[in-house]
C-alpha cells in the first residue's frame, strides 16, 4: 500500500532527525518494517556476529511498526546479515525462489541472506521475513440486511479471484495470477519427481509438506547423527572398528559446527556450501604430534560417512535434497606396498636368538602373509576357527571389518606357525591361535625386523595382506576370483588393484613372450 510505504519512509527520516543522525552523514541506517504485531525486540545477525542470534545489534523501536539499526560510522566492508524478531530468524528462501532480490546470498534451498555493499546507499529499508513491502488489501464483506425494501441484490465484489475458467483451470484475463499458478504446478511436479526418485511412499499431504518446507526434520544435524549411531549400535550392525570411525567423523563434525558457531544447524542447512566449508576445515586438521594433516582419502571417508547419515535421513523422509550430489569425492590411487619372495626369505632367515618378542611378531606377520588375515581378525583367531574341510585344514572366520564369513585353506607355512605354539600358555588358557600384541607394538617391532633384514620399505602388518595377494597368490597363478574370496573382498575391483602391481607376474609373462618371439627370429 503506497501511503503506508511513504509513511514508513517519513518515519525513518523523522527518527534520523530526532536522534541527531543525518542521511548525509557517513552512518548506515537500516529501517525494518514488521508486518504484524509489534515485537519486543528486533536484532540483526550474520557472519560478523558468528550467526549468534543473541550477539548482533538491537534495533530502536520507532513506535510506528518500524525498527531502526544505526551503524556509526558505516561499515567499511560488505555486510551479510539477517533479521531476528523475538528470537525467530527470518527465512527469505521462498521469496528468492519467487523472484525476490532482497537476499542475494542464496542457494535457493538451504539459505538466503541479505547483503549490504559499501557501494549501496546509507539509508536502507527492509521488511522482516519478506522481500516486498507489507500489503494491506482492501476487503469488501457481504452482510445481512434487516430491511431489504428496495434492495434487489447484495454481492461481494473481489475480482479477479472469482473470474475462474473451470475448463482451462485458470483465471480469466489475469496473466499474473495464471503465471503464479503455472509456477506452483511446476514446483508440485518437481517435488513429486524427487519423491519418486527417493523411493519414499507419499500422498498429497506429504507433497504439500515438502512444498511448504515443513517436511524437513526439526532435528539438528548432530542430533540426527546421534540417532543414526544409536540405531546401528543397538542393532549390532557395526564392528568396533566401524563404530570408532563413525565416532571420529561425528567429533570432527561437532568441532566444525562449534568453530562455525552453528551447533544448531539442521539437516537441510548442511548444504553444498557448508559441505565445502567442512572439507576446508578437515584439510587444516593436524592429527598427530609430527604436524601431519589428514590425507585426501581420510577426508573423503569422513564425507562418505556423513553422506550415509544424510541418505538415511532421505530414506526416512526427513530430508528431501541430496546435498552431496554436486560434491564429488575422488579417491587417489594408492600404492599397495608388498614384499617380494626374496624379502620374505630375508625376514625368515633372521636369527633373533633369545628375543622371543621379535620372533613372535615375525610369526604374526608371516601368518597373515600366508592367510591374508587382517590384524584384527588374526588377533581374534581361536582354535575353534580351525576346522577340516575336504580333508584339509581351513580357517573359518567372520571378518570384523565386513562381517562377511570366509573359509581360507591353511598353507603349510601357516600350519607350521600354528603348531609352533601348541604348548604356549596363551594357547592353553585362552585358546588363542597366535600370540597377542597391539597393532601399534607389532608395527614398531616390524620396523626393527625390516632393518635387520635390510628392507627399506615402511613395514607394517597390513603389508602382509598385500603380500598375500601378490607374492603368495597372484604370482603363483591363483585366479583373481579365488584371490578375491581369499582376501574377503566384497568387490573384485578391489582385488584387481593387486593384479596391477604384481611386478613379478609382469616379468614372468614378458619372459614367456620373449621366448615366443625369439624362437621365430
Amino acid at each position: 500500500m503506497k501511503s503506508n510505504f511513504t509513511f514508513r519512509i517519513i518515519a525513518s527520516l523523522v527518527f534520523l532527525l530526532l536522534t541527531g543522525s543525518s542521511v548525509f552523514s557517513q552512518d548506515l541506517v537500516i529501517t525494518t518494517e514488521i508486518c504484524g504485531p509489534a515485537p519486543t525486540e528486533v536484532r540483526m545477525t550474520g557472519p560478523w556476529w558468528g550467526w549468534d542470534p543473541n550477539a548482533g545489534p538491537i534495533a530502536v523501536n520507532n513506535g510506528n511498526g518500524t525498527f531502526t539499526f544505526t551503524f556509526a560510522p558505516a561499515p567499511t566492508a560488505d555486510m551479510e546479515y539477517l533479521l531476528i524478531l523475538d528470537g525467530v530468524q527470518e527465512n527469505l528462501i521462498q521469496d528468492m525462489v519467487d523472484g525476490g532480490n532482497c537476499a542475494p546470498v542464496t542457494d535457493f534451498f538451504g539459505y538466503a541472506n541479505r547483503k549490504w555493499l559499501t557501494s549501496d546507499p546509507l539509508v536502507i529499508d527492509a521488511v522482516y521475513d519478506r522481500c516486498v513491502p507489507c500489503s494491506y488489501p482492501d476487503i469488501s464483506i457481504t452482510t445481512e440486511l434487516c430491511d431489504t425494501v428496495g434492495v434487489s441484490k447484495v454481492k461481494m465484489i473481489r475480482p479477479p479471484l472469482w473470474d475462474w475458467n473451470n475448463a482451462k483451470e485458470e483465471f480469466v484475463k489475469n496473466s499474473i495470477f495464471n503465471q503464479q499458478l503455472s509456477n506452483l504446478k511446476s514446483k508440485i511436479f518437481r517435488v513429486k519427481n524427487q519423491l519418486d526418485e527417493s523411493g519414499v511412499s507419499y500422498n498429497a499431504s506429504e507433497i504439500k509438506k515438502h512444498l511448504l518446507g515443513t517436511q524437513q526434520s526439526d532435528d539438528t544435524l548432530l542430533a540426527y547423527f546421534d540417532q543414526f549411531l544409536d540405531r546401528h549400535i543397538k542393532n549390532d550392525a557395526w564392528s568396533e572398528s566401524t563404530k570408532k570411525l563413525y565416532y571420529n567423523t561425528y567429533h570432527y563434525l561437532q568441532d566444525f559446527l562449534a568453530h562455525q558457531r552453528t551447533k544448531t544447524m539442521t539437516l537441510s542447512q548442511f548444504n553444498l556450501s557448508q559441505i565445502g566449508k567442512f572439507d576446508d576445515y578437515l584439510k587444516q586438521i593436524i592429527w598427530n604430534d609430527t604436524g601431519d594433516r589428514l590425507g585426501v582419502t581420510t577426508i573423503n571417508k569422513h564425507h562418505s560417512r556423513i553422506k550415509a547419515v544424510l541418505n538415511d535421513a532421505i530414506s526416512r523422509g526427513e530430508l528431501l535434497q541430496k546435498h552431496y550430489t554436486n560434491f564429488k569425492l575422488s579417491f587417489p590411487s594408492s600404492n599397495r606396498e608388498y614384499l617380494t619372495r626374496e624379502e620374505l626369505t630375508s625376514i625368515n632367515s633372521i636369527d633373533f636368538g633369545y628375543n622371543k618378542t621379535l620372533d613372535a611378531v615375525r610369526d604374526i606377520f608371516m601368518f597373515s602373509c600366508y592367510t591374508g588375515l587382517r590384524f584384527c581378525d588374526a588377533m581374534e583367531l581361536t582354535l575353534d576357527n580351525i576346522m577340516i574341510i575336504n580333508d584339509e585344514q581351513h580357517i573359518r572366520v567372520d571378518q570384523i571389518k565386513t562381517n562377511e564369513r570366509r573359509e581360507i585353506p591353511l598353507l603349510s607355512p601357516a600350519i607350521y606357525i600354528l603348531n609352533k605354539y601348541n604348548s604356549a600358555h596363551f594357547r592353553l588358557v585362552k585358546q588363542k591361535a597366535l600370540p597377542s600384541y597391539s597393532n601399534q607394538r607389532v608395527n614398531i617391532y616390524l620396523k626393527l625386523i625390516a632393518a635387520q633384514a635390510g628392507i627399506s620399505k615402511n613395514l607394517t602388518h597390513h603389508i602382509a595382506r598385500h603380500t598375500c595377494a601378490t607374492t603368495i597368490l597372484l604370482d603363483n597363478d591363483v585366479p583373481i576370483e579365488v584371490v578375491s574370496h581369499w582376501l574377503g573382498h566384497t568387490n573384485i575391483k578391489t582385488t584387481q588393484i593387486y593384479a596391477k602391481i604384481s611386478h613379478t607376474k609382469l616379468q614372468v609373462q614378458s619372459g614367456r613372450l620373449n621366448k615366443i618371439f625369439n624362437s621365430k627370429i
